[in-house]
């Protein structure tokens, strides 16, 4: 039988367990941050001159001082063969005063949409 003691050996007193325990995730903790530090900073400072750059190339139409507009158009066509998602039917619905009978038909329509964006850069 093996004389090293573990942490569930019965060598080691509950005090000694508790306080090797608050050690192993004390030291754990300390080492997680101090490598965590120096990463996020230098992505940080990456994203951010990658931001920089992408704003100089962005195109744009009007330029009043520091701040660069883009203003575009665009214009969007549409068919929808159904646009009340409704079944061709006739029910019969009672009313209060009497049955009343309704009649549903699909409707198409052509849909247009006209939009104008503005962009602040």
């Amino acid at each position: 039988m093996s004389r090293h003691a573990t942490l569930y050996s019965p060598h080691l007193s509950r005090s000694r367990r508790i306080a090797l325990v608050i050690v192993l995730a004390v030291s754990a903790v300390s080492v997680a941050h101090a490598q965590d530090a120096i990463r996020p900073s230098l992505a940080g400072e990456a994203a951010a001159e990658a931001r920089r750059q992408s704003i100089d190339n962005i195109p744009y139409n009007l330029e009043l001082g520091a701040t660069k507009l883009r203003i575009s158009a665009t214009l969007g066509f549409e068919y929808n063969d159904n646009i009340n998602l409704s079944e061709d039917g006739t029910a019969i619905i009672e009313g209060p005063s009497g049955p009343v009978q309704v009649t549903t038909h699909q409707q198409s329509d052509f849909i247009i949409r006209p939009q104008v964006n503005f962009d602040v850069l």
